[in-house]
């Protein structure tokens, strides 16, 4: 029997570890192969957690505080299934919850949702994966999309859909990442898949510029921007900008062969001119943050040539890529600022109509209308991550991100300072340069609301979490 678990591990890993690698090379060209790739990551992971259930308590030490948040959140768990049945037994034709069919189906799903969120709970009170100080936050986020969800939203089967469907996906995406690329080799892998798909991206690019259309999707240039594979040239920028830092990192502190330090020279020219063609500041300004981190940790020597580099870039580049570096001056002016400018008021009258909770989870647009000025025809996200989370989570939920944000961040920094491993350090380095430039970006963009970038996000925050072996 004992052999038959650890085969059924052995399997479950190799499930989960070649389902990241395509889920990270395909995560900029087709939403389908995420979800799919997801999905059997996902299956592998619940399976592998059920067939070491009995073996999960490993008499850990833990806070009161991580205690009353475990209690809290299982607690949770009981309302959810009321919540889920009424739901679900409402949605199709004319099925009421006194229905029998309808009542029992509900019931099920209701029941086998609830499990997986107690396997979760369950798993990350005993995984040695992911450092105490950062289960706290996790743990309440998780708490307040179910409560925003279930209690503050006038949309409960909208709520319900973005978290068993969003939320819950993207924190499996960080827990799988944490706990299955843990080692060099897979961690290489990781970096290899994602190198020849963001080189795929590139190439893309320059042929959508010249042809017109991309090659992948079809897609048109946005307004005379590069787009490549993502429908917005905003979505391509945010993409390129959290990459950049990490070939980057590579590239300074020469920690690798001379023809793959070759190989990341040219994919960072190549990335960086698509970065340029997508005309989005925000993302350039995600870069420049992202850049300066990576050079204040690889010496002055460093942060003097980005400086020299970036006077450079802005004095020959093309004049339409100039003239975008001039609207920073002059944003009073520019349309999609001004565009911005309603929506963020908007946003801020969503805000104040509810300030600790929000509206609810994942109902941002379906409340947008009641809002916004008169004049103002269209229906759009927040074009602001922070202002989103805090309409449709409130200012708790708002504090709780930036909570696991921070705790992220800076215990990701104090493994960078401590690393001996010269390869481990030089990826931290560059990972967090691409978290910075991704939060800086997500200012002025809604990246976390985007499939392909929001499963960017956590993935990256599950390598920052993650405890990868020298060897």
């Amino acid at each position: 029997m004992k052999i038959n678990r650890e085969k059924i591990d052995i399997i479950c890993e190799k499930i989960i570890e070649y389902s990241l690698y395509c889920l990270v090379f395909f995560l900029p060209a087709s939403k389908s192969m995420i979800e799919i790739c997801a999905t059997i990551a996902t299956l592998a992971w619940l399976v592998k957690k059920i067939n070491n259930f009995e073996q999960l308590k490993t008499g850990l030490r833990e806070s009161v505080f991580l205690r009353i948040t475990i209690i809290i959140s299982l607690l949770l768990l009981f309302p959810l299934v009321v919540v889920i049945s009424s739901t679900l037994s409402t949605q199709h034709m004319d099925l009421s919850i006194a229905t029998p069919l309808s009542f029992h189906t509900a019931l099920i799903s209701s029941f086998v949702a609830v499990s997986v969120l107690a396997i979760i709970i369950m798993s990350l009170r005993y995984t040695q994966h992911i450092k105490h100080n950062l289960k706290i936050p996790v743990l309440l986020f998780l708490d307040i999309t179910i409560i925003t969800s279930m209690f503050t939203s006038q949309h409960i089967n909208i709520s319900m859909g973005a978290f068993f469907f969003k939320t819950l996906e993207y924190l499996l995406i960080f827990f799988m990442m944490a706990e299955v690329i843990n080692t060099r080799r897979r961690l290489v892998n990781i970096l290899i898949a994602l190198s020849i798909s963001s080189f795929m991206i590139g190439l893309d690019g320059i042929y959508q510029v010249v042809t017109k259309f991309d090659f992948l999707r079809g897609y048109p240039l946005y307004a005379g921007k590069m787009t490549a594979s993502f429908q917005f040239s905003n979505n391509l920028g945010c993409y390129l900008t959290s990459i950049l830092p990490i070939a980057i990192s590579f590239i300074i502190q020469g920690t690798t062969n001379k023809k793959v330090k070759v190989c990341l020279i040219a994919l960072s020219i190549l990335l960086l001119a698509c970065l340029l063609f997508t005309r989005a500041r925000g993302a350039w300004l995600g870069f420049i943050v992202g850049l300066f981190f990576v050079c204040l940790f690889s010496g002055k020597k460093a942060l003097f040539t980005a400086v020299a580099f970036l006077i450079i870039l802005v004095l020959f580049s093309p004049a339409i890529i100039k003239n975008q570096f001039k609207s920073f001056a002059t944003l009073s002016g520019d349309t999609s600022t001004e565009d911005r400018i309603v929506i963020w008021e908007t946003g801020g009258r969503m805000f104040k109509d509810r300030p600790l909770l929000g509206h609810g989870l994942g109902t941002f647009m379906n409340v947008f209308s009641r809002y916004k000025p008169q004049n103002y025809s269209w229906v759009v996200y927040a074009h602001n991550c922070y202002l989103q989370i805090i309409a449709e989570a409130g200012i708790v939920g708002l504090l709780i991100f930036l909570w696991f944000a921070f705790v992220l961040i800076k215990d990701a920094i104090s493994k960078l300072i401590k690393c001996g491993d010269k390869f481990l350090k030089t990826f931290l380095t560059g990972l967090i340069g691409g978290i910075l430039a991704y939060l800086v970006h997500s200012f002025f963009d809604t990246n976390l609301y985007s499939l392909p970038l929001a499963v960017l996000f956590w993935a990256f925050a599950g390598l920052a979490a993650a405890k990868i072996q020298s060897e």
